[in-house]
């Protein structure tokens, strides 16, 4: 009796325990799909009645692309082309690579707006003084002021004023040499670049600004810096209020490329005009 109680007790007790759940596979994420290429242009059609889309992959440039059938996302079929089959294709790459170069828009309020506060707050009040004489000269047609002071701040605020028209992304107005002082230059750039540095010394420094340039520089400056602190406000009537960029050439954003000054022409008694 005691035999079979204990083999009746081993049974019960194994009946009582839990049978393990079976382990359950964790499921595996598919692999994420590849990123486009940035140096194709990529576009498909409306899938037809068998979900099947004609697909084009088109380089930045030329003629060649290659066409693609695809099914469920699935490349079906393709084929290299030297001379695409599909001029509107051709024409949508040109489109969508050309969006991609465009500048973005400048922001006045922004980060330029950051940048041209900074350089402002460089100057010391001296060289602020000679800017807002250089503004007030051009914006009330006082050329001479404007002039003088435009001199001023070349003379002793250069670096400043130099980080000043980076901010505003407009060019300083540099001296132009007279035309000994061309020649001179002109003929020491033949020879040793010790003549050209002497030549550039003797006649470079006490050559003229151009009015003209100076009075549309100060005018730039008026717009572009217009409703900063310390900064000369513009008069009602005066010349900035009709300024719309006269003769001066700003600077085009992300160019960088360096100010020349427009040939001067000079009546001729032979062809009515020379440089």
């Amino acid at each position: 009796m005691q035999v079979r109680s204990s083999c009746a007790a081993t049974r019960a007790s194994a009946a009582a325990k839990p049978t393990p759940a079976p382990q359950q596979q964790q499921a595996v994420a598919p692999p994420p799909p590849p990123a486009p290429d940035p140096n194709l242009f990529t576009t498909c059609g409306a899938a037809d009645r068998q979900g099947v889309r004609t697909c084009y992959e088109v380089p930045p440039s030329g003629l060649a692309c290659r066409k693609l059938l695809q099914q469920g996302g699935e490349r079906m079929w393709s084929q290299d082309m030297a001379t695409c089959d599909s001029t509107d294709v051709l024409q949508q790459r040109n489109a969508y690579f050309a969006n991609l170069k465009a500048p973005s828009p400048r922001q006045e309020f922004g980060a330029d707006a950051g940048r041209k506060q900074d350089a402002l707050a460089k100057l010391s009040p001296q060289c602020r003084a000679r800017l807002n004489g250089l503004l007030q000269g051009a914006d009330s047609g006082d050329k001479e002021k404007a002039y003088t002071a435009y001199g001023g701040l070349r003379a002793q605020c250069d670096a400043e004023m130099k980080a000043l028209a980076s901010a505003a992304e407009v060019d300083l107005p540099e001296r132009i040499p007279s035309s000994r002082a061309r020649t001179a230059m002109d003929k020491a750039m033949s020879g040793d670049p010790d003549r050209m540095a002497q030549a550039t010394a003797d006649h470079g420094y006490d050559a003229p600004y151009d009015m003209g340039e100076v009075i549309d520089f100060g005018l730039s400056l008026i717009n572009l810096l217009s409703g900063f602190a310390g900064v000369y406000a513009p008069m009602p009537g005066g010349a900035a209020a009709s300024y719309s960029g006269g003769n001066f050439h700003r600077r085009v954003y992300g160019q960088g490329a360096p100010y020349t000054p427009a040939p001067r022409y000079e009546p001729s008694t032979i062809t009515g005009t020379k440089k």
